[in-house]
């Protein structure tokens, strides 16, 4: 690919990633807003919902179609550094506040690596704003790759059915599943990764 065509392609994937997508997500908000009124009738609900379906469509479709425009790099071949590598540039952009609790494991790269790596970052794309910390845990052994996060509001009914259908479509190939788990009274989400 020319130089000239992958600015072209990364131009287009900002545009989409910093217009297109918050403007969309904007307009499902206020839906989401409108339908917890009381004076709304049960078709307007349902119409409004029926909207919301849609555009939750679109966005999944775009994000589809930005890793398609600007596919994730396993940077220098190391997944532990691509992980950090894009929770830096959401720090940059869009000011996420994250600390990793564990520290850089020696090994570098990973069974079913690129799997990991678009789970993370789908689920990255849907982090809420917080005004906190986001923890993040990397635990690889022999046997599998646990890549977890927590904030204190997360709970079991954060990762949409929508969301969690479409990251275990990508998961399951890999024989990976997402779980929860406590520890240290805060509950985490783990995306399970078998390494054999």
């Amino acid at each position: 690919m020319t130089e000239k065509k992958r600015n072209f392609r990364e131009k287009i994937a900002e545009e989409i990633h910093n217009q297109f997508l918050p403007s969309l997500m904007s307009i499902i908000y206020e839906i989401e807003f409108w339908k917890k009124k009381e004076s709304l009738s049960p078709a307007g609900k349902e119409f409004l919902n029926n909207i919301k379906n849609e555009l939750e469509l679109a966005v999944r479709e775009s994000r589809k179609f930005l890793l398609y425009l600007k596919p994730p790099k396993i940077i220098e071949s190391s997944l532990p550094k691509a992980l950090n590598h894009y929770l830096k540039r959401l720090e940059e952009t869009k000011g996420l506040n994250y600390k990793w609790v564990t520290p850089a494991p020696d090994r570098q790269t990973y069974v079913s690596q690129d799997v990991l790596l678009l789970t993370f970052l789908e689920l990255l794309a849907n982090l809420p704003l917080v005004d906190e910390e986001i923890l993040f845990s990397f635990k690889p052994d022999d046997a599998a790759v646990n890549l977890s996060f927590s904030w204190s509001g997360l709970t079991r009914s954060w990762l949409s059915k929508n969301l969690k259908s479409v990251i275990m479509k990508r998961l399951i190939k890999a024989k990976g599943e997402i779980r929860y788990c406590r520890a240290k009274k805060r509950l985490w989400l783990v995306i399970f990764l078998p390494q054999r």
